[in-house]
Parts: C-alpha cells; sequence; structure tokens
C-alpha cells in the first residue's frame, strides 16, 4: 500500500493555519490516558506543548492529512509530527476543529506522547538527528 505524502508547500500551510489558531484560541490538549501519563512522568506543560508547537517544521511531518479515526470527537483532518523534546522522540497529532466554545472557529487540538514506533517522516533529507526542543533554562 502506498501512503499519501502531503507536499512540502501543504504541510507549511498547515502549520501557518495551526498556529494562527493556537495564538488566537490558545491550544486544547486532548486529555488522553497516553497524554496524561507524559505530563505526570516529565512535568510538561501547555507552555512546552506551545513551544513545541511553534518549532514544528515541514521535515518533521510524518503523515496526514487523515481523517479523525475517533468519532466521538469533531470531524476533521488530522496530521502528525515528530519531533524531540528534551531527548523524547515524541509523535504530535495535531488537528484543526470546528469548536462552538470558541465562537465556532477552529481550535488548534493535539496529542503529545512518546512515539511507540519510529515515524517514517518523508521529507527528512537524512535522518542523522534533529535539532532537540527544550525547556528554557534559568
Amino acid at each position: 500500500m502506498v501512503r499519501y505524502v502531503a507536499p512540502e508547500a501543504d504541510i507549511a500551510a498547515f502549520l501557518r493555519r495551526f498556529r494562527e489558531a493556537m495564538e488566537t484560541h490558545g491550544l486544547d490538549l486532548w486529555p488522553t490516558p497516553k497524554n496524561r501519563k507524559f505530563e505526570d512522568d516529565t512535568g510538561f506543560t501547555k507552555a512546552d506543548a506551545e513551544l513545541l508547537v511553534r518549532s514544528l517544521r515541514v521535515i518533521d511531518y510524518a503523515t496526514g492529512p487523515e481523517p479523525d479515526d475517533n468519532a466521538a470527537r469533531s470531524s476533521g483532518e488530522v496530521w502528525v509530527f515528530g519531533r524531540e523534546f528534551e531527548g523524547i522522540d515524541l509523535y504530535l497529532k495535531l488537528k484543526l476543529q470546528f469548536s462552538p466554545h470558541v465562537g465556532g472557529t477552529p481550535s488548534a487540538c493535539m496529542s503529545f506522547h512518546p512515539q511507540e514506533y519510529p515515524l517514517k517522516q518523508p521529507h527528512w533529507p537524512q535522518r542523522v538527528g534533529t535539532a532537540p526542543v527544550g525547556r528554557k533554562t534559568r
């Protein structure tokens, strides 16, 4: 089976729209068990998630757009990215979804936790390492 790979321009446009929605309406972190465990184990915060989203690049793309596989959530497409955060390779599922609680405009949502398997990132020229993202030290 051949997997669809989004063109770089489409990925860049999605990241731009996602960041705009995040800046306007905030970032909604899905309270899944995997996300909560990662937060509890590492102290990962909403500010860390926002930093991570701002740092995403086209080459961090793994898959998408694909239909959301969870019928309990509003319809929409999800995009998956992989990014290192403080030495941990993370799986990030991003989505712009219709959200009546923010005036009917798109709100940014995401899933984040350690990768369960290595992600294929088709726009990486050669995966020899990533530019890590981490909390600023004071």
